[in-house]
């Protein structure tokens, strides 16, 4: 062995249950209630997640496009979310009411629930590890058929 070690040691990975929730019953497109194209990110909110960038392709974006952000709704940060898609709004009228906040969703039923959803989005930044490592996101977002990028470079 390589490292010397006693016994092998259990190796865990990280990524979606392959079982289907069992509590599920409405999927973001239900909880939000349109029928037009739905964005999505789920995670933490924060400046490092690139989600400054994301709220602010509203101006950019067709008017049908809405954008879901799946986060700790208590988290400080959404307050500047809405702050910065009100300026927005200011150049791109009806932005502000195509930003949604949802609540955090169970990972085993996150698959399901964001399975109507259109392109999931991962805007992560440059920064130290989102360079070198594969988000988590992507291994839950690959048992879904829906599209899904990753921003590489700012607005």
């Amino acid at each position: 062995m390589r490292y010397q070690l006693s016994e092998m040691p259990t190796v865990i990975l990280n990524c979606p249950i392959l079982d289907r929730g069992v509590g599920i019953t409405n999927t973001i497109r239900d909880d939000l209630g349109i029928h037009n194209e739905i964005l999505v990110y789920h995670g933490k909110a924060s400046i490092a997640r690139g989600l400054e960038v994301f709220v602010e392709s509203l101006k950019f974006l067709n008017e049908s496009v809405h954008i879901a952000l799946i986060v700790n709704l208590e988290e400080p940060f959404i307050k500047d979310l809405k702050e910065l898609a009100l300026k927005v709004t200011r150049s791109r009228p009806g932005a502000f009411e195509r930003l949604h906040f949802l609540p955090y969703v169970p990972a085993e039923d996150l698959p399901e629930y964001l399975s109507t959803a259109d392109i999931a989005v991962i805007p992560l930044l440059p920064t130290g590890n989102h360079e070198v490592a594969m988000p988590n996101k992507l291994l839950k977002l690959s048992k879904q058929s829906f599209q899904y990028f990753q921003v590489k470079d700012e607005l």
